[in-house]
């Protein structure tokens, strides 16, 4: 099986303008914004990318390298599609070193945002050893490739993208998704598989050869539960030009819904309510409250029909808040319906 590399999405003109603009612009901040004299030296602050489609593993990943940074001092930038960052919530090392980017694609909608922040890691009296920026699933790497590559004290040092085995095949034959998520992949210097232990071995075999067959020039590598060597992933010094072909081709043909709810939810009722999402829905992420156990936040997550539910740590000092974020292709979810059946599923 091999997919056409040339097939393109259907764009609504006034999006692809306006999203355009918005890049163009942030481009722009950049070299403006840019001090005269830098406190780092030129092209020396090592930049890794992320990247991956919706619910391919980012987050997990991030977490295993900042719990086995081996000796490095690490700034992470996390960029989520919604207006609410449930991937930053996730994180579990969070320190002062991480900063969020959320309510759009880091190489559209907050490129100005994103170039404001690496200015500020570069005007820091303590550099560290290496940023890792784990962009928005509906992403394109190489087009932040962009915005990296203008700032003169930053070198990007890799993009790794991250594949979800399961879902490789859907997200190939979707025409909505499938150029973004071929984008993703060219992009790559590296490639990581995930997901392959939910496989039968004949599945698992039909992904290796599609990958190798399609991607023969890709570094490609098989991790489970996001576990692969520090090493592996920083340190790739790749060599990286300036593409102006790349700065402004990206439409967003995604939206993303969000929620926020001060009560807990009945679990019986939600696990109801999340049973029977409509299959529009893509990915699906929350940190909420539970009646079942009031003390502890519960990690709600849903890549294409399969979903999990799993406690985490306790809300401590933190105001319980269940905050949820659903992400389909435009126009295909009944806001109003799904706030109402939200609702109805919280505590009496």
């Amino acid at each position: 099986m091999t997919y056409n590399s040339k097939q393109q999405i259907n764009r609504n003109p006034l999006d692809q303008a306006l999203e355009a603009r918005t890049t163009l612009s942030g481009l722009i901040f950049a070299a403006m914004a840019m001090p005269e004299i830098p406190k780092v030296i030129e092209k020396t602050l090592p930049l890794t990318i992320l990247g991956g489609f919706l619910g391919a593993g980012k987050t997990t990943m991030l977490n295993h390298l900042l719990q086995n940074p081996g000796g490095r001092k690490i700034t992470v930038l996390v960029n989520d599609f919604g207006k609410i960052n449930i991937d930053s919530a996730m994180i579990e090392s969070q320190t002062d070193n991480m900063i969020n980017l959320s309510n759009g694609c880091a190489c559209c909608a907050v490129s100005s945002d994103l170039t404001k922040s690496l200015i500020e890691i570069t005007e820091r009296e303590e550099q560290p050893d290496a940023i890792i920026l784990e962009c928005s699933g509906v992403a394109e790497p190489g087009s932040i490739a962009q915005i990296i590559l203008s700032n003169k004290s930053i070198r990007l040092d890799g993009i790794i993208s991250l594949v979800d085995a399961e879902t490789l095949f859907d997200r190939i034959e979707d025409q909505t998704s499938n150029a973004l998520f071929i984008d993703q992949l060219e992009s790559a210097d590296i490639i990581s598989i995930g997901k392959l232990d939910l496989l039968s071995d004949e599945e698992r075999e039909k992904v290796i050869v599609f990958m190798n067959d399609n991607f023969p020039n890709k570094s490609i590598i098989e991790t489970y539960n996001g576990e692969v060597a520090t090493d592996v992933i920083l340190g790739v010094s790749a060599d990286h030009k300036e593409d102006e072909s790349k700065k402004v081709k990206h439409s967003q043909p995604f939206e993303s819904i969000s929620f926020s709810f001060d009560q807990p939810f009945n679990e019986e009722k939600f696990n109801k309510v999340i049973s029977n999402l409509p299959d529009q829905i893509i990915r699906a992420k929350g940190v909420l409250q539970l009646d079942n156990n009031l003390d502890k936040k519960m990690i709600y997550q849903r890549v294409s029909k399969r979903w999990t539910l799993k406690a985490d740590e306790n809300w401590e000092n933190d105001k319980p808040l269940s905050e949820l974020v659903f992400i389909a292709n435009k126009g295909t979810i009944n806001k109003d319906l799904l706030e109402k059946n939200l609702t109805e599923a919280l505590l009496d």
